[in-house]
């Protein structure tokens, strides 16, 4: 995906210097004449001048201008962003950014669901006694307890490019006391497995090679059964072809990401969420991933193990942690109440 953007915004570039009459690797040209072509470039971008004709956000001309500067670079030449040995953007530049970041609205994050709204909505949808409501029932429950990105357990749409390879059924495996179950083994007994084990081969961030692990719960709600139900089904329908999507439904096509968000919404009305502060247009595929980890920050799980689990490697998950979350600021007016005695050492 990153490559094919990069070719688009090399392409509006060369489309750009063709009209400005200019080296699209601005050569032979004043150090104030390339930014002032650059800055030019990127508020074409922003105003969607290469694009739908509407103004988009500042990643947009931001990632344009990063993508274009980079290729300049690969050829060889100075970043003409910086200024010599300068790891920062030249103040034009970072100025012109920050206006736009400004200037766009405030973010809205798809919201955490708490864990009985996830369950409530895969119940209802395993009562549907159907095979693609089964199999949205079984990939919510994966993706809420794996923390999966929706690319990574549903079929993108055919204009949605992307990095990520979504799970297949050679990628789950399946123990009982440490013996591996193989697929071939019946539903009855896969599903008394007592872990379960997923390996990603290619992540959004470039990762390669990621393994996620979960044990068995007790109940119907469980990640182990619910990939149980998700093997044998492919394995029934296609035992030779061990590279079949999860989300593959027979005789109805693949589970996409929009069909999990049209029942992650469904799951604020039947979950009874419209009186606590959930609006169905917050919720999306996106929040399963989100609800995962709330999950397990609202449980005391240790921050370094849910960057493991979710494959994080920054602390970028936090902005799934909501303020609005009122279970994480509980009873901390009343700590900060507490007297203690404490003195100045400094000067």
């Amino acid at each position: 995906m990153d490559d094919q953007l990069r070719a688009k915004n090399w392409q509006s570039w060369l489309e750009y210097a063709s009209d400005a009459r200019c080296d699209p690797y601005l050569q032979q040209l004043s150090k104030t004449v390339q930014q002032n072509l650059l800055i030019g470039f990127t508020a074409r971008v922003r105003r969607g001048y290469f694009g739908r004709g509407t103004q988009v956000q500042a990643q947009t001309p931001e990632t344009a201008l990063r993508h274009v500067a980079q290729t300049i670079v690969l050829a060889g030449y100075a970043d003409p962003r910086k200024s010599y040995g300068s790891k920062d953007l030249d103040l034009p530049f970072s100025r012109l950014l920050k206006t736009y970041k400004c200037d766009d609205p405030a973010p809205k994050p798809q919201l955490a669901l708490p864990a009985r709204a996830i369950r409530c909505i895969t119940e209802y949808y395993y009562n549907k006694n159907t095979p693609w409501a089964t199999a949205v029932a079984d990939l919510i429950t994966i993706a809420f307890f794996f923390l999966l990105r929706p690319g990574e357990y549903a079929m993108p749409t055919s204009k949605t490019k992307t990095r990520t390879v979504q799970f297949r059924r050679q990628d789950v495996r399946f123990f009982k006391a440490g013996e591996v179950f193989p697929h071939h083994a019946s539903l009855a007994t896969l599903r008394q497995a007592d872990s379960a084990r997923l390996y990603i081969d290619n992540q959004k961030n470039g990762q390669r090679g990621s393994t996620m692990h979960h044990t068995a719960t007790a109940d119907s709600f469980c990640p182990v059964k619910a990939l149980a139900n998700r093997v044998h089904t492919l394995h029934s329908v296609a035992p030779a072809d061990a590279s079949l999507p999860i989300s593959f439904v027979p005789n109805a096509s693949h589970i996409t990401a929009t069909d999990i968000t049209g029942v992650i919404r469904e799951s604020v009305v039947l979950g009874g969420l419209l009186n606590s502060g959930y609006s169905p247009t917050r919720v999306s595929a996106h929040s399963l991933r989100a609800s995962g980890a709330m999950a397990l920050k609202l449980n005391g799980v240790d921050s370094d193990l849910i960057m493991k689990l979710g494959r994080w490697s920054s602390t970028t998950w936090l902005t799934y942690i909501h303020a609005q979350i009122s279970s994480l600021t509980a009873g901390l007016s009343e700590r900060m109440t507490i007297h203690h005695v404490f003195y100045n050492v400094g000067s």
